[in-house]
């Protein structure tokens, strides 16, 4: 017997209590509310909207759900409005815990307040969560009548389908830029279980999709003017819906002068128009064209854009995957306007003017450099050498992309296309009067050393341009250490 006692109070787990300890539970307080309406008696679920258990964990619920019934209502006709302002009214407003409330429903609201009075609770501090009840396919409405059960019909004497349609798939109603946004749209306008043509030529889906535009555009407009600063330090991530947005909705590009920003690479946030006249007075070429000067690396492209701050011009960064896309929009739609990559073309040359700088070298002297580039590097696939007056403070050599040619090849990768149809093309630009090829190149003797000179000048502009690997990089680095023993 002792050891079956020891056994019962080793089960028992007795406890001796060595302190006591005061304990403060916060609670929540949750209210339910069912739509009663006659919808919820669709069988789309079995046995019915009303019946069908949400959960067995809770015998309560079950209780309630099981003595539902919406004969209750007096009036047929969901008004989730007047739900939540009786909950309102119902809950302690003294009460510190927190405040829940549950709407079940099929969602057939048959008035247009709910969300005012969704927002209004809110502020007082009540948090609603809903549970839809119902399928995509729907159910006709069961009633009795005499005793005996039909079917609800309209005034045509058609069986009435109760179906509401929930989906996140709204990219023929929401703008496609704006897919990635948060919200809901509630409307019973929406024709359901129809084709994508008759989804595009409705009238009132194309009514809806414009709402959403012009409410996102006034709401960006807001922003910017409320906290411009706020709003430019968003701009990084912002820039692409809008810039995307732009480009594909044309209400939306009417609207964007009031939000859409261009940033420098010093940092400092323009719209479009006001950077436009900012720079006209020194970026204006001889075809009276405005060119916006742009990186899009500002770290690889760092010595180009030196250099054109040094002529007095404003680099641009754009260094989006759709800003490829945006400047040719914005060339389209803005007069007398241009964009040119800052790497396209020596500093001189991106504003395209009939002043001319000189060379300290003659004619003579610069042709002879040249030929010495031109059979130093052999045949250049794609490379073209030319001669040219720059600063004495540029690079002795300079690797060009012309413009036109490098949007072409770029077109041609968005596009899936084979590289290889279009080849690589490029300027390999000397400077006349940088010291290391007016006073340094000339001056050696013999034609190898010379051109052995030539070379690694071309590779040094090669490895700005990151393009100098592999074997090449290490016979670079072994000409360097020579040259400098």
């Amino acid at each position: 017997y002792l050891a079956l006692a020891t056994i019962i109070i080793a089960i028992a787990r007795p406890r001796q209590i060595l302190k006591e300890e005061e304990v403060k539970a916060e609670g929540i307080d949750i209210m339910l509310v069912m739509d009663l309406s006659s919808s919820m008696l669709a069988r789309d679920f079995q046995p019915d909207r009303l019946t069908m258990p949400l959960t067995t964990d809770y015998a309560t619920g079950q209780l309630m759900v099981q003595s539902a019934d919406t004969d209750q209502a007096g009036t047929q006709g969901t008004v989730i409005t007047d739900a939540i302002e009786m909950a309102e009214r119902m809950f302690s407003k003294d009460s510190p815990t927190q405040k829940a409330l549950i709407i079940i429903s099929d969602g057939e609201n048959h008035e247009d307040e709910a969300l005012a009075a969704a927002r209004k609770a809110l502020e007082t501090g009540i948090h609603i969560y809903t549970m839809g009840i119902g399928s995509d396919e729907g159910a006709p409405i069961p009633v009795r009548i005499n005793g005996a059960v039909q079917y609800k019909r309209d005034k045509q004497g058609e069986i009435v389908q109760s179906v509401v349609y929930v989906t996140d798939d709204v990219k023929e109603i929401v703008p496609e830029f704006l897919l990635l946004l948060h919200g809901v749209i509630d409307s019973p306008d929406i024709p359901l279980n129809v084709s994508r043509s008759y989804l595009q030529s409705d009238s009132n889906v194309r009514k809806i999709t414009n709402y959403i535009t012009k409410k996102v555009a006034e709401k960006l407009k807001e922003l910017y003017q409320k906290d411009p600063e706020n709003y430019q330090s968003k701009w990084d991530d912002l820039g692409t819906f809008v810039k995307y947005g732009m480009i594909s909705d044309e209400k939306f590009y009417e609207k964007s002068d009031a939000f859409a920003l261009l940033k420098n690479t010093d940092g400092e946030f323009f719209k479009i128009d006001d950077y436009i006249e900012k720079v006209k007075p020194t970026q204006t070429d001889k075809h009276d064209r405005t060119v916006l000067i742009y990186a899009n690396n500002a770290s690889e492209q760092h010595s180009f854009i030196q250099s054109a701050k040094n002529q007095g011009y404003d680099v641009l960064l754009l260094n989006n995957v759709i800003d490829n896309h945006f400047i040719q929009h914005l060339e389209h739609k803005k007069a007398n306007i241009t964009f040119v990559r800052v790497d396209s073309d020596t500093a001189d040359k991106l504003v395209q003017k009939d002043e001319e700088n000189q060379s300290v070298l003659s004619e003579k002297e610069m042709e002879k450099v040249k030929t010495i580039f031109t059979e130093s590097l052999g045949e250049l696939k794609g490379g073209h050498v030319e001669t040219r007056a720059l600063s004495s403070e540029d690079n002795p050599v300079i690797i060009t992309r012309p413009e036109f040619m490098r949007r072409m090849k770029e077109m041609q990768m968005m596009q899936g296309m084979d590289m290889g149809m279009m080849p690589e093309s490029y300027n390999i630009v000397i400077n006349t009067n940088n010291e290391l090829v007016a006073n340094k190149l000339t001056a050696i003797r013999g034609k190898e050393k010379k051109e052995r000179f030539a070379k690694y000048l071309y590779d040094l502009a090669r490895l700005e341009q990151n393009m100098l690997t592999g074997e090449e990089m290490s016979q670079f680095i072994k000409t360097s250490i020579e040259f400098l023993k």
